[in-house]
């Protein structure tokens, strides 16, 4: 059984209808983490609550390290 973590700036993520997200930011109120920025492929960015975030099941994708550091392979 899959556990889904608190948002990692930076990562990207799959959630469970198949679609890449990356975290963008995270939002705080009073100390706590309150939501989510999240980036899609589209480029969009987009404020979601923590409870929606871990509704989305986001899994961690393991990206190559072009990939990270935004290389494009051809």
């Amino acid at each position: 059984m899959a556990t889904y973590s608190e948002p990692v700036i930076g990562d990207w993520y799959i959630n469970m209808d198949g679609h890449f997200i990356r975290a963008w930011g995270c939002v705080y109120e009073y100390g706590r983490l309150n939501g989510v920025v999240i980036q899609p492929l589209n480029g969009g960015r987009y404020y979601i609550s923590l409870t929606r975030w871990r509704d989305l099941k986001p899994v961690r994708y393991a990206a190559t390290r072009e990939a990270r550091s935004g290389m494009v392979l051809s």
